[in-house]
């Protein structure tokens, strides 16, 4: 892919940015409390005069020439667990052992996966650079950069790829690998990557130090590595004098440049899990007694303030849940540790965060993919899917004594294993998992209805768009719903295209036709937000009625302008087999209404007859039905996001119908396995 560099910004594209820029902060400005702001225009400042001192070159993150600071290990678990961890593994997972070995070798010889790409030697280690599209950026003081240049909508290009690259998040295998095999060369490799970074990136230079999310997670990988490596041989071949030394500049950079709103998100926290992981591992530093506090004051205020009481995270996203899960997660590990007493309140709320979990887990052991997804990950080590958030559960079994935990955890996972200190390994002993019986269950404050019945599973919608109604991760998908029958996934969501590569396919993966469920008129139930990325509106739902024993959820929406009531029904059979929905429009006048069935991967063309449609895979058949002799139906192909930006296509179903003031309609899908009379 040929390189785009950004182009040069004269005084006039200068003043029109920052105009845009003014606009843009005095639109977000609108509404939000006055301490916020006053607290904004504080921090603007300060930074603002960081940048006038960058400019004649004093850098305010250096650190002081002729300092030395050694790191703490143990921070999580010790070098005769980590052996006994993967002793365990190699037992339960033998397949993650390959993985990691695999990855190490690639990594070793200059190969990366960044999210759904490859990248190769030479494309590994441009790290100002996206090496998908080609787009370059300048390096100049992170707070030179406005939010325009980085989402960069003008060009093919996506900010992602080089912060990825910048997350250092395959150190960790590499240090695995050494621990699996005694080979330093993989120390050597790990060593090399970080070295190439810090030579191309010095502290608050790049796109890669302009979010404080970024800089925590490379942190937090580079710890790992050295928790990993700990009392090994090869243990100072990695963790030299300037690297110690650069952890003690990503504490004081992420110190200074905490990202916090009124209603804060993962960006924040990630920064307040960075800020704890450096000022437990530099405890000499004489800053680091103020991250640890900052820190851990935060943590425990943002796990109530980020999730409902039902433990749902308020973004609007399963997957977000996931990253905002494994944040307090890392953050209890830690504190367990490092004797922090977080409070009741805190391990409380992270349980209920972790009972959702449990409940959205589908009968084939994955999440679905519902709202943004962007890959956001602390750690990732192990073989799964991307989409298997068990491994989160294998911990949470050992760290709460929750048997039920364990059973949804499955095999114990290397992403859990080797954050598994003795004592913990030893809780997980004595955990007997319970069987899982799918059970209907509410979380009516975050706005997801689960239906469950044998091998069955409904996820029904019916929140908001994330961020307590601001918008956040989710997407128009209001009463959609995600099925499985028969333990085989039928109807699945679209998943999350690149934010900022294209942005009519980021709007077609947001939108409501992108969902299982009815539309009006070929609108959006709400505009979009284009401020920045590009965000789903906000429209009112309501639920009806909820009967867990029947299994059956009954929501409203009034979305398209408030003149128009979308009322959906869900019911599922006992035999977990069977699931009808029962729709209904009501709008004044002459109206065209349209249902999207977008079917999982696996599901062959349909076959469309007068009053049904039939599709079929290697296991089963599964046939949807409907009660109106006057829909029109038109079989497609859709896109679909198993990962961040990763297109695939699925078969799909659209069934309209026009309607004068109000319509009904009933849809009925059955799965029958091959060989069997159901």
């Amino acid at each position: 892919m040929a390189e785009t560099k950004m182009p040069a910004r004269g005084i006039g594209e200068r003043v029109r940015q920052a105009a845009g820029t003014g606009w843009l902060l005095a639109n977000r400005a609108r509404g939000r409390p006055v301490s916020f702001l006053a607290r904004k225009v504080i921090d603007l400042t300060a930074l603002y005069l960081r940048g006038v001192g960058a400019a004649v070159g004093l850098n305010p993150y250096e650190s002081p020439a002729g300092r030395t600071i050694a790191l703490k290990p143990g921070l999580v678990t010790d070098s005769a667990a980590l052996e006994k961890a993967l002793d365990r593994v190699k037992k339960s997972r033998p397949e993650d052992i390959q993985h990691v070995l695999h990855t190490a070798d690639k990594a070793r010889s200059g190969t990366v996966a960044i999210l759904s790409h490859i990248a190769d030697e030479s494309a590994s280690e441009a790290w100002d650079t996206d090496f998908v599209g080609g787009a370059k950026w300048p390096v100049r003081f992170h707070a030179s950069y406005m939010y325009s240049d980085l989402l960069d909508l003008g060009r093919h290009s996506d900010i992602k790829i080089p912060w990825e690259l910048a997350r250092m998040q395959v150190l960790p295998s590499l240090a695995l690998a050494y621990r699996l095999t005694d080979d330093v060369t993989y120390v050597d490799a790990a060593t090399k990557r970080f070295r190439s970074w810090d030579r191309a990136c010095p502290v608050g230079f790049g796109v890669t130090w302009t979010v404080g999310m970024e800089v925590a997670l490379r942190a937090i990988s580079i710890l790992l590595t050295s928790e990993i490596l700990a009392s090994s041989g090869a243990y100072f071949s990695f963790v030299t004098p300037r690297l110690t030394e650069s952890m003690a500049e990503h504490g004081r950079f992420l110190f200074r440049n905490i990202e916090y709103s009124d209603i804060n998100g993962n960006h924040h926290i990630s920064c307040l899990l960075g800020l704890l992981y450096l000022g437990l591992a530099m405890p000499s530093h004489p800053e680091s007694g103020d991250w640890r506090a900052t820190a851990v004051r935060g943590l425990m205020t943002e796990i109530v303030a980020e999730s409902y009481p039902d433990g749902v995270c308020h973004e609007g996203s399963i997957p977000y849940h996931r990253l905002v899960s494994e944040i307090f997660l890392h953050a209890a590990l830690l504190a367990r540790r490092n004797r922090i007493d977080f409070g009741l309140e805190f391990h409380s709320r992270l349980q209920r965060m972790l009972d959702f979990t449990a409940a959205y887990i589908k009968p084939n052991g994955e999440a679905p993919v519902w709202g943004d997804a962007d890959d956001g990950r602390i750690h990732s080590v192990g073989s799964q899917d991307v989409n298997d958030h068990r491994y989160l559960l294998s911990l949470a079994a050992a760290l709460y004594e929750r048997p039920d935990f364990a059973a949804h955890g499955g095999a114990l996972q290397l992403d859990a294993a080797f954050l598994m200190d003795a004592d913990l390994q030893k809780a997980q002993d004595r955990q007997r998992p319970t069987a899982i019986v799918r059970r209907s269950e509410a979380f009516a404050q975050g706005g997801f209805f689960i239906l469950g019945a044998a091998d069955g599973f409904a996820l029904v919608d019916c929140g908001d768009v994330g961020l307590r109604g601001r918008g956040g991760h989710g997407h128009h998908d209001t009463l959609a719903v995600e099925l499985s029958l028969g333990g085989l996934d039928v109807l699945t969501d679209t998943g999350c295209a690149s934010y900022t590569r294209d942005r009519r396919e980021r709007w077609a993966s947001l939108g409501v036709q992108a969902h299982n469920v009815g539309s009006l008129d070929a609108r959006e139930p709400a505009p979009f937000s284009d401020e920045r990325l590009t965000q789903a509106g906000a429209y009112q739902c309501d639920v009806r009625a909820w009967d867990p024993i029947g299994r059956r959820f009954h929501g409203v929406h009034r979305g398209f302008g408030g003149k128009a009531v979308f009322s959906r029904e869900v019911a599922l059979d006992s035999s977990g087999r069977e699931c009808t929905f029962a729709d209904s429009f009501t709008a004044a006048g002459e109206h065209s209404a349209c249902w999207m069935f977008h079917f999982a991967e696996k599901w062959a063309t349909p076959r469309i007859e007068l009053d049904r449609a039939v599709l079929g895979q290697e296991a089963a058949i599964v046939e949807l039905s409907w009660d109106r002799s006057d829909a029109h139906v038109t079989a497609l192909r859709t896109s679909v996001y198993p990962r961040y930006g990763l297109r695939r296509m699925r078969w799909a179903l659209r069934i309209e119908a026009t309607f004068v003031d109000s319509l009904a309609i009933r849809f009925q899908i059955k799965l029958q396995k091959r060989g069997s009379d159901r």
